[in-house]
């Protein structure tokens, strides 16, 4: 099922650090729901937590 993603809902997951291909990523290759791929922020793996966007 294609998934349509609105530019409001790509620009709130870059203000979060999310690009337009890790949305894409998330809801095609790892099935995420679109709200989740939108709204969770990525990890810094060289850390292990989540960035924080200050």
């Amino acid at each position: 099922m294609k998934v349509y993603v609105t530019p409001e809902e790509y620009e709130s997951a870059a203000e979060i650090g999310v690009s337009k291909r890790n949305v894409y990523d998330r809801i095609n290759r790892q099935y995420w729901d679109k709200e989740r791929a939108i709204s969770t922020p990525l990890i810094d793996r060289s850390r292990g937590s989540k960035k924080s966007i200050s």
